[in-house]
């Protein structure tokens, strides 16, 4: 961020949020200069990158024995969803394939990745403009979704379960709409054959879409000084980012008989929300003489249980 100060980026990424939250009238949502990508970074990147650590952990647990060579990350941005790859599978991955049409996250992104010594293409095209000729261990589509307009949305995911060799993970925003993307992205790789590996523990209709609710995972993130003064609205030390996810795969997975959703209650006596591998979502009541007392009591949001 050298050169810039942090009103400079405070007051941009003032622009961006506006644009995000539809406040003003804008034609795209399209970073659109060098000082907007910077501050775009320097607020948004930690949180981003909290979330794409935690569904990659995620995947992780659930496929123990994946260990990508090669990745291909769909609207990379600034690079944040290929770090957190990096970081999580780093005695693997020795190649990597980023979408980002936007030249000034491009630009980012190829600075950030260039210091991890990965092999890195640097691709400028769009999703739906891409044609995939070859596979990928793991592909990565993060915060992108819900962003394109007219999206048709089983041809798009489709076209990302054919460019994958083995892994796919998808990442929304923990809001009605991404969830809504995430659980007709289900429905489809559902379709198209896949094993759903995190976060649920079944194949089967999803329980909080019945009780008009939606499944999201929170990734808690410590701000910096830069990250606080950019983002000038904040207070607290800290932000939670929400997000929905789903890892499929070519492979089987060793899914959990329930997933956690929601933060545990209680001292003593705890209050579960369970999304369960027969298909159920219900809140379970553990007591110290349950034998998942000791793991629910470790549990945070979005664990395996």
């Amino acid at each position: 961020m050298s050169g810039r100060s942090t009103q400079e980026l405070a007051r941009h990424y003032q622009a961006i949020s506006e644009r995000y939250r539809r406040e003003i009238p804008a034609p795209s949502l399209q970073i659109t200069n060098k000082e907007e990508a910077l501050a775009y970074t320097a607020s948004r990147f930690p949180a981003t990158y909290g979330a794409v650590l935690q569904a990659c952990r995620q995947a992780r647990l659930s496929l123990p024995d994946f260990s990508p060579a090669s990745l291909l990350d769909i609207g990379s941005g600034p690079g944040t969803a290929a770090l957190a790859a990096l970081y999580s599978w780093p005695d693997s991955l020795r190649d990597a394939c980023l979408l980002e049409p936007n030249p000034h996250l491009r630009e980012i992104s190829h600075h950030l990745i260039s210091t991890t010594g990965t092999a890195t293409k640097h691709d400028d095209r769009t999703l739906s403009s891409a044609s995939f000729t070859q596979s990928h261990d793991l592909v990565m589509s993060s915060y992108v979704l819900n962003e394109i307009r007219n999206l048709d949305l089983d041809q798009e995911i489709e076209k990302l379960w054919n460019a994958t060799g083995q892994t796919l993970i998808l990442i929304e925003p923990g809001t009605p709409l991404g969830f809504s993307i995430i659980l007709q992205a289900r429905s489809k790789l559902i379709e198209l054959g896949t094993q759903l590996a995190a976060p649920c523990p079944h194949h089967l209709a999803c329980p909080l879409a019945q009780q008009e609710r939606w499944c999201h995972m929170s990734a808690r993130i410590e701000r910096s000084t830069l990250h606080k003064k950019v983002k000038c609205d904040s207070t607290l030390g800290y932000e939670d980012e929400k997000f929905s996810y789903l890892v499929a795969s070519r492979t089987p997975a060793q899914r959990p008989s329930a997933r956690l959703l929601g933060h545990p209650h209680g001292q003593k006596v705890m209050d579960l929300e369970l999304c369960r591998a027969d298909g159920s979502f219900m809140t379970e009541t553990v007591s110290k003489r349950d034998p998942r007392y000791k793991a629910a009591r470790k549990a945070s949001w979005g664990d395996r249980l």
